[in-house]
């Protein structure tokens, strides 16, 4: 059931997006409509102050953040050549098409938002590299953001892109302790692979629960994202052999979350090798 206080929100934000498609508001004028808006619903949908205050903040990272363009330092003794843009006409981004009507229509963000995300993503999926170059090539990078910059949705894209343009295996490595693993694995399940990990690798599980959709899910299953770790499971090699899963196996684009642990990440790299030897 709905609670008031995510009714109210939704209303405020559809409002905001309404009244300030181009230009977001003021603080002045964010601060009126929003508690105009609460009085005129008081009524129907009463919140507390606690609810309230809780929902501004969360409308604010949604509706008031501005992402810019951002610059980039690149070593001119090993210049990078532009791809993107010659192949993003071949391309069918089913991947971030389903992300970006994600963030819209259930995170609602403002259109002008999920258009400089768009902007933002393909500058640095470009840097990555072209994933179906005949030529082997190598590139680091590194992304700065300020608090509230929109980090999280900024590599979420660039992990649907990376998908969409070709690449096969998607490491994300999210901290040193297991509970921010997890809450990265919950949310690349919604905002990427859409399906539940914990599912998809259970050997138990019936097919259909399997491949249930969930958050991006539910926007279009026509290509999936095969999950190699779960909410519950860090990189197991163990689990994988249960479910008959390897990267010969899928021909799915494969994301792992991993912690920065020293032991896992071995047995990652020595999977990896073997996967690609076999490969050969």
């Amino acid at each position: 059931m709905t609670s008031n206080i995510e009714i109210l929100e939704s209303m405020i934000s559809s409002a905001l997006n309404t009244l300030y498609k181009e230009i977001p508001p003021t603080e002045e004028e964010f601060i009126i409509l929003t508690d105009k808006m609460r009085k005129s619903n008081q009524a129907v949908f009463p919140v507390t102050d606690d609810e309230f205050s809780e929902c501004l903040a969360r409308i604010r990272a949604q509706q008031i953040v501005q992402m810019d363009v951002g610059v980039f330092i690149y070593d001119r003794n090993t210049p990078h050549k532009s791809w993107l843009p010659s192949r993003k006409a071949d391309l069918d981004f089913f991947f971030w098409k389903r992300y970006k009507k994600f963030l819209e229509e259930v995170r609602h963000w403002n259109t002008r938002v999920t258009a400089k995300l768009d902007q933002v993503s393909d500058e640095i999926v470009d840097l990555l590299g072209d994933p179906k170059s005949e030529n082997a090539f190598q590139r680091r990078g590194l992304v700065l953001g300020d608090v509230q910059s929109g980090k999280t949705a900024n590599y979420t894209a660039i992990c649907n892109k990376a998908a969409d343009t070709g690449y096969r295996i998607i490491i994300v490595l999210a901290g040193m302790v297991e509970n921010l693993r997890q809450q990265t694995q919950s949310r690349l399940d919604a905002e990427f692979s859409g399906r539940k990990s914990e599912y998809y690798l259970d050997p138990k599980a019936e097919l259909e629960i399997k491949n249930s959709p969930v958050g991006v899910g539910r926007y279009g299953q026509q290509k999936r994202i095969a999950a190699f770790t779960s909410v519950s499971k860090d990189f197991d090699i163990n689990v994988l052999k249960s479910n008959d899963l390897n990267l010969q196996s899928v021909s799915d684009p494969v994301v792992l979350v991993v912690k920065k642990n020293k032991s896992i990440l071995n047995n990652l790299i020595k999977w990896l090798s073997k996967s690609r030897d076999s490969a050969t």
